[in-house]
């Protein structure tokens, strides 16, 4: 069996909720973070929920921490990735239409 297939938010207000969510869990994971910082495991997944609200700066430092605290997580490492193509994008692009 597959799982069903989640369609995605057609409009703002669909989003809305959702993003409430996502910042219900960033606030756990900080509040978690208190208490362990040193788990690479809520890191990570605090990079991968900023991620998902379009933090990216936030995503990539959250990401590191976890690289760094566990530098074995073949999961944090695409993600830290990811999250280094975004910020860098828009630079780049920047980049390219002041040159054309």
């Amino acid at each position: 069996m597959f799982a069903p297939v989640l369609e995605a938010p057609e409009s703002a207000a669909e989003l809305a909720p959702l993003r409430e969510q996502l910042r219900a869990i960033v606030r756990q994971h900080v509040q978690a973070l208190r208490f362990d910082p040193d788990n690479a495991a809520i890191w990570h997944n605090l990079g991968n929920t900023l991620a998902l609200l379009g933090d990216c700066a936030g995503a990539l430092t959250a990401l590191r921490n976890a690289l760094l605290l566990d530098g074995a997580r073949t999961d944090t490492q695409p993600r830290l990735a990811g999250a280094a193509v975004l910020i860098a994008a828009p630079v780049a692009t920047a980049m390219y239409v002041a040159t054309t």
